[in-house]
Parts: structure tokens; sequence; C-alpha cells
């Protein structure tokens, strides 16, 4: 009898009802035909060791430890998506290929902040809260083409800031802690990510925030059209990433990035709208209350002008 309870625990579409279990288990959570239990007396208080109490005198059952453990392992179930691109997708020449120009630029970025530091301290705040910045953004993921997922990424405001060297840095950072406490991405694809996310965005937002101010575009506008191009330009490389290493068998790799662009952009065209406008009310908002500290960032020198 005691097997037979065993076996319904792992297999769940064998369990009765919760009242036909009931009539079944003995206080002692022993599984016995209706006869034995009609007739058995009750368990002394010394024996119900395997028995919890839950509430006045009630006893969690088989079928409620069995509801449990399966509630647990569906939760622990749900497939994991990764940040851009996940942990051993890429083949290794390609993740190599990509590594490499993001470790030479995150050696210039980590010069430039340098310079950064020398010329205006008083700008560690705001740097610290461009990589908080793009750390919670980038972290809000929605599942996409497989082996990678849509989310914002918050690189546009920083951008704008300080240009588009620091942001390399603080993305890469962004993009490790991400992998170690979310596990989102991973780091034989690190460089890939970096590249698309810390490198390409960040370069696509600033040079088009510069190149509308030049043509006097109003402050929020041309933010808005910064933030929102980076994003969209982010996963424009993730695509292209994706379909070099995976080529359509038929179209080639023409084929692969239309259909990796395509499935990307049914959930990043809103989410880079979004981010825009996140973007526009932070950048407001520094401007408003962090006066000192842009004063030294040639980026704002015109920041006034709205």
């Amino acid at each position: 009898m005691v097997f037979a309870a065993r076996k319904a625990c792992r297999h769940p579409r064998s369990l009765k009802a919760p009242a036909q279990v009931a009539r079944h288990l003995h206080p002692s959570g022993v599984v016995l035909p209706p006869r034995v239990l009609k007739n058995s007396p009750p368990p002394r208080r010394n024996l119900t060791a395997r028995a919890k109490v839950a509430g006045k005198g009630g006893i969690v059952t088989h079928h409620k430890k069995a509801a449990v453990i399966l509630a647990a392992l569906a939760a622990g179930a749900v497939p994991a998506y990764s940040m851009h691109i996940m942990e051993g997708f890429l083949p290794p020449a390609w993740a190599a290929i990509w590594a490499l120009p993001s470790i030479a630029l995150f050696l210039f970025g980590a010069s430039r902040i340098a310079a950064i530091m020398r010329e205006n301290p008083k700008a560690k705040l705001l740097l610290a809260m461009a990589g908080a910045f793009c750390f919670v953004l980038s972290a809000l993921k929605i599942p996409s083409v497989t082996g990678s997922c849509s989310h914002p990424t918050g690189v546009g405001l920083g951008a704008i800031l300080f240009g588009p060297l620091p942001m390399v840095v603080l993305g890469a950072i962004v993009l490790v802690f991400q992998a170690l406490l979310l596990a989102h991405g991973g780091f034989t694809t690190l460089g890939a990510n970096v590249f698309s996310m810390a490198i390409v965005g960040p370069f696509v937002s600033y040079g088009v925030y510069k190149g509308l101010k030049i043509l006097k575009v109003k402050t929020p506008v041309a933010v808005f059209l910064a933030a929102a191009l980076g994003d969209l330009l982010t996963y424009v490389a993730t695509s292209l990433q994706l379909a070099a290493a995976y080529p359509d068998p038929s179209g080639g790799f023409g084929a692969s990035f239309i259909k990796f662009g395509s499935i990307f952009a049914l959930t990043q065209i809103p989410l880079a709208i979004s981010e825009g406008l996140l973007t526009v009310l932070a950048f407001n908002f520094i401007a408003d209350k962090a006066a000192d500290e842009l004063a030294g960032l040639p980026a704002l020198e015109k920041v006034g002008s709205r």
C-alpha cells in the first residue's frame, strides 16, 4: 500500500481527487483500504511523526505533499532566456571574433573614464547612475528568438551624457553582473553581447544626439530619438551576429538576418519607444537637479537650449 502511495506521488496524473484520497488515508499517513481504515484504532499522539499539523489538528496528506513537490518542480522548470545571446550559443570562432573589438574598445573606454574623473570629479555620481539605469532597464527581458531575448538597453542616457566610450565599460560591467547574478547571457558570448549592446548602441545614440543638436532639434526630441534608435540598432547588430553564426540552409545569411530581425522587431519596436520616453524623463531630471555635475560634460554644453 505504501508503494502505491509513492507511485502516486511520482505520477501526478494518477492522483485521485482530494476527497477520494482522504477516504483511504489513515491519520498516520499510510494509505489503507476502506475496510481497514474503518476498523483501525486512532493512532497515538507520539506516533504521528510523519503527520504535519496544519491549523487546528489538520494533517498534511500525501496528496498535499505531492502538490507542493510538483509546484516546486514546475517553478524550477521555467525555461531560462538570456540577455541577448545565451551562454554557449555561439560557435567558439564567432565568440572570439566579437570578443576582440570589444576588448580593445573596453580599454579605450577605461582610459576615457579616467580622463573624465580627472577633469570633473563630481561626475562620479552621474557615471554610477548611468550604469544603474542601464542595469535596471536591460534586466527587463521578454523572451524572443531562441537563444536570445528582447529588452531595453539603457545605454542611450550614458552615451548622451559622457559619450560612447565610457558606456562600453559600464555596459560590459552590467553584462558581467547580470550573467553572474541573474543568469542573463554568459561569458563565452560576453564579447558578442558587449559589441551589440555596449558598443553599437552607445555609438548610435551618441551620433544621433550630436547630429540632431547640430540641426537645432530640441533636446527632448534628440534624446528620445537617440535612445530609441540606439536600442533598435542594438538588435540589428544582434540579428547580424546570429545570422552570421547560423545562416539559413537555403537562403543563406540574408534570409537568416531577415528572419531574426523580423522576430526581434515584434517586441523591440515598442520597447525602443518606451526606452526613449524613459530616457527623456531621466535626462530632464538630471538636467534640472544636477547642474553642477553636468557643467563639465562636453555633450551637454548647450543643455539649456530646449
